[in-house]
């Protein structure tokens, strides 16, 4: 067997990796695209730069593929921190990509709508988390953050309109921090999210563990 590497990722420290394993998306917490490489014979390339999906100056904070072809980005902080998450595809492997038109969402006034991002492909749910701190200050004074529920419609993988969700925390939780999610490999109905820090006592992020079992999505922290 061989190894074949990216030898220039532009400084990017988060990927995600397509079902099949064929493309890797790459960005950077604080960054404002989105870089896609493609699986070749022998060796990785680059194939297409999604840039500024959300406006000039916008932050990609998370992303998550929904299939082979499609993938999704959250943006807490567009329209003065409503946040929106679009979805992207490619119908050439890779080469090109282009946003599926009516299938983004704007979230509400402070939602911070698409701080982190978890797909499930069987059910076509989507957990999504909101509220946000920059890469220069990831710590918050405040716990505000929010898990919803999202579940597909006949508008795509999203519905039409942001409040129509369900929420799955029952209590405010720290702000989700979008690039470090991790779904358990036997289990795509579990997750484990991690958030940012805070400002006081106790400092440190925190975990959160999310599953869907006979009564529903749940959380434990």
């Amino acid at each position: 067997s061989s190894v074949s590497r990216i030898a220039n990722h532009g400084s990017k420290d988060v990927f995600a990796f397509s079902p099949n394993k064929s493309m890797v998306a790459t960005w950077a917490q604080g960054a404002t695209v989105v870089d896609i490489y493609t699986s070749g014979a022998t060796t990785w390339g680059f194939g297409y730069r999604i840039n500024n999906p959300g406006g000039s100056g916008i932050e990609v904070e998370s992303l998550t593929w929904l299939n082979d072809t499609d993938l999704m980005i959250g943006m807490p902080t567009f329209s003065t921190n409503k946040g929106r998450i679009e979805v992207w595809t490619t119908a050439d492997g890779g080469d090109n990509f282009s946003e599926v038109t009516g299938d983004g969402l704007t979230g509400n006034t402070n939602d911070y709508l698409g701080a982190s991002l978890y797909y499930q492909t069987s059910s076509g749910n989507t957990i999504v988390g909101t509220y946000y701190s920059n890469t220069s200050q990831p710590n918050l004074s405040a716990e505000l953050g929010k898990l919803y529920l999202y579940e597909s419609s006949s508008n795509g993988y999203m519905p039409a309109s942001y409040s129509t969700r369900t929420e799955i925390t029952t209590a405010s939780i720290r702000a989700p921090y979008g690039a470090y999610l991790a779904v358990d490999p036997d289990d795509g109905a579990r997750f484990i999210l991690q958030t940012k820090g805070h400002t006081s006592a106790p400092y440190q992020a925190t975990l959160i563990a999310v599953e869907s079992g006979s009564s529903g999505w749940k959380y434990t922290t």
